[in-house]
């Protein structure tokens, strides 16, 4: 991690990224059938920066908990992928559907 000053080499190593992911895919399993695009998941989880939140996405595809079921115009114009949870997750972590 050259370039990055100690205290960004701190808040990294301190970042919960099970937490993060868990975050993004519960707003996707809230949208239900319909799916969300990511701008409706980064209006949904404010607080964390959007570089933050879109790069979860392949994770969740990868693993098999989500899925892209088309595409959506974003209150921005531009067309983006819907993610539909193809899993769902219950509030203590374990797997149906």
């Amino acid at each position: 991690m050259r370039g990055l000053s100690s205290t960004s080499r701190e808040a990294y190593a301190n970042t919960d990224l099970t937490k993060n992911t868990r975050m993004v895919f519960d707003v996707i399993q809230a949208a239900g059938d319909k799916g969300c695009i990511s701008a409706q998941v980064q209006l949904a989880l404010k607080h964390m920066p959007y570089g933050s939140i879109t790069n979860h996405f392949k994770w969740l595809k990868d693993a098999g908990l989500i899925e892209v079921i088309g595409k959506r115009k974003s209150p921005y114009g531009r067309n983006q992928q819907i993610f539909k949870a193809t899993r769902q997750i219950n509030a203590q972590g374990e797997l149906f559907r």
